[in-house]
């Protein structure tokens, strides 16, 4: 483990560069070499219970080896920014094929540094049109929080207090956006876990596309947080209320047509986001369901 630090760094950047499609290709090749190796020399006979899968004994051996390898911040991080590498094309009937770059000129609703990629992809039975998915980066500064009020001086300074790192008032993240023509009245949105200390929107577009798919095509908002250890969890909560306002205040989205999932980690986020807006609509002195 110590000699691979000495270069882990270079082969996680040279791999992270790969195009996607090669990626999957080479991780799907290499396990198709792998399986039938275990299959034919080892079988069923790895210490698992013997009824498991030829596929669940031979994903055992090769996660064995894992164990040589501590699980440091930054291997993490890296693992998780590949998930959209384990979830290859062929996975579920119609899904990600390859990200096409459009520059459009400019940011995503008046913000800065926005950026499209299509995703083409196949569906069974019939033809389908790719989603667009919009990189987002909106400074929140000037827009009147009007769901959840984050930038009361007092609630800024108590996060101060508490060790957060200061305030930060872009959100930045991905948007897909089912039908190019329109976006969708309802929207899921997508946090995505690490343990508070990895995971990143990009990593996750592919299955979180599939999952819109699955609830009705509607689009789906996956926004950065700030992780641990630089930064501490109401950093990671700040961006996620602020995101949740930028849904509101700025894409105009009905909080009744807003899905919020939570992975792991993302799910104590989601559920501290609901604690929040529940304590500003008592302040606000709201009582109906807007």
């Amino acid at each position: 483990s110590n000699f691979f630090a000495l270069f882990e760094h270079k082969l996680f950047a040279l791999f992270g560069n790969l195009p996607l499609p090669l990626k999957q290709r080479l991780t799907k090749w290499g396990w198709m070499i792998y399986f039938p190796l275990h299959k034919l020399l080892l079988g069923r006979r790895t210490g698992i219970h013997p009824d498991a899968s030829y596929e669940y004994h031979a994903l055992s051996t090769v996660m064995h080896w894992g164990r040589l390898f501590p699980v440091t911040v930054e291997r993490m991080r890296f693992s998780l920014s590949q998930l959209s590498v384990w979830h290859p094309p062929e996975a579920y009937p119609y899904c990600l094929r390859r990200y096409e770059r459009e520059d459009d000129g400019g940011g995503d609703n008046g913000g800065s540094g926005g950026g499209r990629w299509r995703l083409r992809r196949r569906r069974v039975g019939h033809h389908r049109e790719g989603a667009v998915v919009k990189k987002i980066s909106y400074d929140m500064k000037d827009i009147c929080r009007i769901a959840t009020g984050i930038a009361d001086n007092e609630q800024e300074q108590e996060q101060e207090d508490e060790g957060g790192g200061g305030c930060s008032t872009v959100v930045t993240g991905y948007y897909i956006q089912q039908n190019p023509s329109q976006p969708s009245d309802h929207v899921l949105f997508w946090l995505y876990g690490g343990a508070y200390l990895a995971g990143d929107s990009e990593g996750n577009l592919p299955i979180a596309e599939k999952f819109g798919q699955w609830c009705n095509d509607v689009d789906v908002f996956l926004p950065n947080y700030r992780l641990l250890p630089e930064y501490s969890f109401f950093d990671s909560l700040r961006d996620v209320v602020q995101s949740y306002e930028y849904l509101v205040s700025v894409r105009g989205v009905k909080p009744c047509n807003i899905t919020c999932l939570g992975v792991s980690s993302g799910g104590g986020l989601v559920v501290r986001l609901f604690q929040t807006l529940a304590e500003r609509r008592r302040e606000m002195d709201i009582d109906d369901d807007s």
